[in-house]
């Protein structure tokens, strides 16, 4: 069985996968606030994600929660 714990880290842990989602975090959510507003961030790692059958990326790359 995987071991699902929640580990809070600090930053100075200097962890390459909490340097990842920093970096990732602040364009995703740039997008879904304002999608027209030009993200190069975000078009980049937009060509990276896998989509759907249909080449959606919604549901794949990221899921949206109200």
């Amino acid at each position: 069985m995987p071991n699902l714990d929640i580990r809070f880290m600090d930053k100075k842990h200097n962890s390459a996968g909490l340097q990842m989602a920093d970096l990732l975090a602040y364009p995703f959510a740039r997008h879904i606030i304002a999608p027209d507003q030009p993200n190069r961030a975000d078009d980049l790692a937009e060509q990276k994600f896998r989509r759907s059958a249909a080449g959606k990326i919604r549901g794949y790359r990221l899921k949206i929660f109200p």
